[in-house]
C-alpha cells in the first residue's frame, strides 16, 4: 500500500521508491513486480514505474482510513430523535425476542413532517444497528407491489397454489418512506406490518411477521389523518415539523454518521422477564396518565409500550423501574411534538410522580422543557401572527365590502340614462351579490386579493367610468340650464327696463302733450295780440305752420317797359334775339326759400344796356301750410281768433294726437232785479 502511494504522485523510478521507502533497490523491484502481476502497476519505460485505472482505484481506498465503532456520532442527533430511535431498537429486541409470547400488540412507528428533517436517516440508523443493509431495511413505498410487501402466489403443480411470504416479513425492521405518495392499495398492505399482530394468513398460508414498521410521510402535521386511530393508538409518532430549528444542519450529521460505524445491537438480547412486575406497570400507566392530555391517553396503548418497556429493560437488566422511566420519558418526549397529546408542563408532573429517580433522565427533561419553552413561544408568536392576520382579513374584507357598497349606491340613476348605460349598470349589480358572498368566504389575504382584481374589473371600475360620463354630462346639462336662467332673468330684467324707461317716456311724452295741449289751448283761447307781437311769428314759433314756398310776381317795372310800345321799338332796332323770354314765376326749387329777390337795375339803365333785361322779382308773396296741409297767406294769419289762426291751431292738436281744442264756456248772465 505504501508504494501504491507514492505512485500515485505520479511515475517514479524504482530507485527512487526503494530510498524513500528504505528498503533495499532489489526488494523494491519484487515488490513492483508482484504489484504489476495483479494489474495495479506498469512499467511504461525501463526502471520507471505508473499506476494502472485499478491501482489509482487502490490506492485511492487505501488513503481512506478505516472507521470506528463509536455512539458519539449519535449525539449531533436532536434529543428527540434519539429517543425515536432508542424507542425502535427496544421494540426489535422486545419483538424478536418475545414473538412467539406476545401474538398481538406489537407498536409500530411513524415519523412524519417536511423532508430533510431526518425521518428515513432514522430508518437507516436503525437497520445499521441490527446488521441489516438499509438497501434491503428501507423501501420506497411507490415502487413497492402488494405481491412484494406480503407474499406471492406460486404453483406447486397442477392445479395447487400456495403463498410466498415476503423477504420483509422476516426482517427485524422495515422501512416504509413515502407512504402519503402511494397508492391506496399499497397504503393497505402496510397496515399488516402496523397491526402488531405475529402471524398473517393469505389465502390458507399462515405466514409469519417478524418486522417492527416504520412509516416515513413527507407531509406536515395532518398527514396523520391518512392513518385511523387504530393503528395510531399502538403506534409511536414523531413530528419533525416543530423541529425545524435543530434540524437545519441534519444533512451535516447525516454525512458523519454514513462515514461511521455503529456498534450492533447483539442478536441475543432479550428481557429478564417475559413481563413487566406489576408495580413497574402501574408506575408506567400512572406516569402516561399524568402527563398525557385527554386525547394523548385516547391514542395511547400502554401493553404497547410496555413492550418497549421490555425492550429496553434488556439493556439495564438489573431495574425495571429504571427502565419504565427511561421508555415514559423517550415516549413522552417524542409525543410532545405532536400538538394536543401532551401537556404543557409536563416534565414538572414527571417529576412529581417519579420524586428523585429521575437522575438518569434528567437531560431527556432539560431537552423537554427547553422545547416546551421553545414551543409555547413559537404558539404566543403564531397566536399573534395569526390574530394580526385574522384582523387584517377582517380589515381588508370589510373595506372591500364598503368599496362595493359605496359603487353601488354612487352608481348613476335617472330618466336621463341612456339603454346601453342601463345595461351597464344591471350587469355591475348582477355581479356585486356574488362577489359579496366570496369576499365573506374567504380565507386570506391572497384570496382577498383576487377578489380585490374582479371587484375592480367587474364593478368599481365600469361604475365608476359610466359615474363620471354621467355626471359630466348632468353638470354641462346643468350649466347650461344656469345659462339659460341666466338668459332668461337678463331678458326679464332688460324688459323691465324697457317697461319702465317706455313708462317714463310715456309719462314724459303725456306730460309733453299735456303741456303741448295746454300752450294750444291757450294759444286758440286767445282774442287780442300783445305789442310788436305778429300771430303769423307766433304760429311758426308754436310749430303750427310751415314755411311752404314763396310765390313771386312775375311781371316787374323793366317786363312792363319792355312790352309797352317803346320796349318793342327797343328791341326791334337791337334784333329778334336781343332779350330772352321773360319767365312767369320762379319756384322754391330755383331759390332757396325765405330768401329775397335782388333789387333790379333801374328801368333807364336796362332799356340802355345793350345786356338782355333780367327778370328778377321785385316783391314776393309767402305761402304757409299748416300741419292738416291747408295754405295760408300772410295776411290771413294777422289775428287771434280768426277762423284761419283757429283752423291752424286745430289742425296742429289733431296732428299731434291732442285732445280737441274748446272755448271757454259762455258766462251766463246774472239776472238782475228790476
Amino acid at each position: 500500500m505504501a508504494l501504491l502511494a507514492l505512485l500515485a504522485a505520479g511515475e517514479t523510478h524504482s530507485e527512487a521508491l526503494a530510498l524513500a521507502l528504505d528498503i533495499p533497490p532489489r526488494t523494491g523491484r519484487w515488490r513492483l513486480a508482484q504489484l504489476r502481476k495483479v494489474g495495479l502497476v506498469v512499467s511504461p519505460t525501463r526502471g520507471t514505474w505508473t499506476l494502472t485505472g485499478a491501482g489509482q482505484r487502490a490506492a485511492l481506498a487505501a488513503s481512506v482510513p478505516e472507521p470506528a465503532a463509536s455512539f458519539a456520532v449519535l449525539d449531533e442527533l436532536p434529543a428527540e430523535h434519539r429517543a425515536f430511535l432508542r424507542l425502535i431498537e427496544d421494540a426489535v429486541v422486545s419483538r424478536r425476542a418475545l414473538r412467539d409470547v406476545y401474538p398481538s400488540n406489537w407498536p409500530g412507528f411513524v415519523a412524519l413532517g417536511p423532508t430533510k428533517s431526518g425521518k428515513t436517516l432514522m430508518g437507516d440508523l436503525v437497520a445499521r444497528r441490527f446488521g441489516v443493509d438499509p438497501v434491503d431495511a428501507v423501501r420506497p413505498l411507490q415502487m413497492e407491489t402488494p405481491g412484494s410487501l406480503l407474499a406471492r402466489r406460486a404453483q406447486t403443480g397442477g392445479d395447487t397454489w400456495t403463498s410466498v411470504a415476503s423477504p420483509l416479513l422476516a426482517l427485524p425492521l422495515v422501512v416504509f418512506d413515502e407512504f402519503d405518495k402511494a397508492a391506496s392499495e399499497l397504503r393497505q398492505a402496510t397496515f399488516v406490518y402496523l397491526a402488531g399482530t405475529s402471524t398473517y394468513r393469505s389465502e390458507g398460508t399462515l405466514l409469519d411477521v417478524a418486522a417492527t414498521t416504520i412509516l416515513t410521510l413527507n407531509a406536515e402535521r395532518d398527514a396523520a389523518r391518512l392513518l385511523p386511530d387504530a393503528y395510531l393508538r399502538r403506534a409511536v409518532v414523531l413530528d419533525t415539523t416543530p423541529l425545524r430549528t435543530v434540524t437545519r444542519d441534519l444533512d451535516e450529521t447525516a454525512r458523519a454518521l454514513a462515514r461511521g460505524v455503529l456498534p450492533q445491537v447483539h442478536p441475543d438480547l432479550a428481557p429478564p422477564a417475559a413481563e413487566l412486575p406489576d408495580d413497574a406497570r402501574r408506575g408506567l400507566r400512572r406516569l402516561l396518565a399524568d402527563c398525557l392530555t385527554e386525547r394523548g391517553w385516547e391514542l395511547v396503548d400502554v401493553e404497547a409500550i410496555s413492550r418497549l418497556v421490555l425492550g429496553r429493560w434488556a439493556s439495564m437488566p438489573a431495574d425495571a423501574e429504571a427502565a419504565v422511566l427511561s421508555v415514559a420519558a423517550d415516549y413522552l418526549l417524542v409525543t410532545a411534538t405532536r400538538v394536543g397529546l401532551v401537556g404543557s408542563d409536563w416534565p414538572a408532573r414527571f417529576e412529581v410522580v417519579v420524586g428523585s429517580a429521575i437522575t438518569s433522565i434528567a437531560a431527556t427533561l432539560a431537552v423537554a422543557r427547553s422545547r416546551q419553552a421553545a414551543h409555547e413561544e413559537r404558539q404566543a408568536a403564531t397566536a399573534r401572527a395569526g390574530l394580526d392576520a385574522t384582523l387584517a382579513l377582517a380589515g381588508e374584507r370589510e373595506r372591500l365590502h364598503d368599496a362595493l357598497d359605496h359603487a353601488l349606491r354612487a352608481a348613476p340613476r335617472g330618466s336621463d340614462l341612456s339603454s346601453s348605460e342601463r345595461a351597464s349598470i344591471a350587469l355591475a349589480r348582477g355581479k356585486a351579490p356574488p362577489l359579496r358572498d366570496a369576499i365573506a368566504a374567504a380565507r386570506s389575504l391572497a384570496a382577498l386579493g383576487e377578489l380585490k382584481d374582479r371587484l375592480e374589473s367587474d364593478v368599481l371600475v365600469p361604475l365608476g367610468a359610466l359615474a363620471t360620463v354621467v355626471e359630466a354630462r348632468r353638470e354641462a346639462a346643468a350649466r347650461a340650464r344656469v345659462q339659460q336662467r341666466q338668459r332668461e332673468a337678463d331678458a326679464r330684467r332688460q324688459a323691465v327696463l324697457q317697461a319702465k324707461a317706455a313708462r317714463r317716456a310715456a309719462s314724459a311724452a303725456q306730460r309733453a302733450a299735456m303741456v303741448r295741449h295746454a300752450a294750444l289751448q291757450a294759444l286758440f283761447r286767445r282774442r287780442t295780440t300783445q305789442p310788436r307781437e305778429a300771430v303769423m311769428i307766433a304760429l311758426l314759433g308754436a310749430g303750427c305752420l310751415t314755411r311752404e314756398s314763396e310765390q313771386y310776381e312775375a311781371e316787374t317795372i323793366a317786363s312792363k317797359v319792355a312790352r309797352s310800345p317803346l320796349g318793342r321799338g327797343l328791341r326791334a332796332l337791337r334784333g329778334p334775339d336781343a332779350a330772352p323770354p321773360i319767365p312767369t314765376q320762379l319756384s322754391s326749387a330755383t331759390r332757396p326759400a325765405g330768401m329775397w329777390s335782388p333789387r333790379l337795375t333801374p328801368p333807364s339803365a336796362a332799356l340802355g344796356s345793350a345786356e338782355p333785361v333780367p327778370v328778377y322779382h321785385m316783391k314776393s308773396r309767402s305761402w304757409y301750410e299748416d300741419r292738416a296741409g291747408r295754405r295760408y297767406q300772410a295776411g290771413e294769419l294777422v289775428a287771434w281768433g280768426s277762423p284761419a289762426v283757429n283752423a291752424v291751431l286745430e289742425a296742429a292738436a289733431a296732428d299731434e294726437g291732442l285732445p280737441p281744442l274748446t272755448r271757454p264756456a259762455p258766462r251766463r248772465a246774472s239776472s238782475r232785479r228790476p
